[in-house]
């Protein structure tokens, strides 16, 4: 009976440690994408950093606030929101639309956080998974 019982144990502990060390295909893009970092978006905006937690795929982008003051991002957040939603939606690379199925299928949000270079006041933008499928 100990036996059998110390062969059950050692099976389940294999099946937890499988389970605890599987990476999610989210995770797994999320590392690969962050070797691209940091990467120049444009003058001002530096993608710095790309993590996953919480199910939440957060992209944060430094801003130069010598060109760009955080508080009038701020003010613009919605019509920012809606730019970043309707390219996403509409995206052709073949890579970011593989991404943005998986995003879909494990229902994670994207934030896209901006931070101040010098202040370093943020701002963040939460895509739902909902508001990636184009409605067309």
């Amino acid at each position: 009976m100990k036996k059998i019982t110390a062969i059950i144990l050692s099976i389940l502990l294999s099946i937890c440690f499988i389970n605890c060390n599987t990476k999610s295909a989210i995770e797994k893009e999320v590392e690969a994408a962050k070797e691209q970092c940091p990467q120049f978006i444009e003058a001002g905006v530096t993608w710095t950093d790309i993590v996953y937690h919480n199910n939440t795929v957060t992209y944060t982008y430094t801003v130069d606030e010598d060109i760009y003051n955080i508080d009038d991002l701020i003010l613009v957040k919605d019509l920012i929101k809606e730019n970043l939603i309707n390219e996403l939606q509409n995206v052709d690379d073949s890579n970011f639309k593989l991404f943005k199925r998986l995003v879909i299928e494990e229902n994670a949000n994207i934030e896209y956080k901006y931070v101040g270079n010098q202040t370093n006041l943020s701002m963040s933008i939460i895509i739902l998974p909902s508001q990636l499928s184009n409605p067309y």
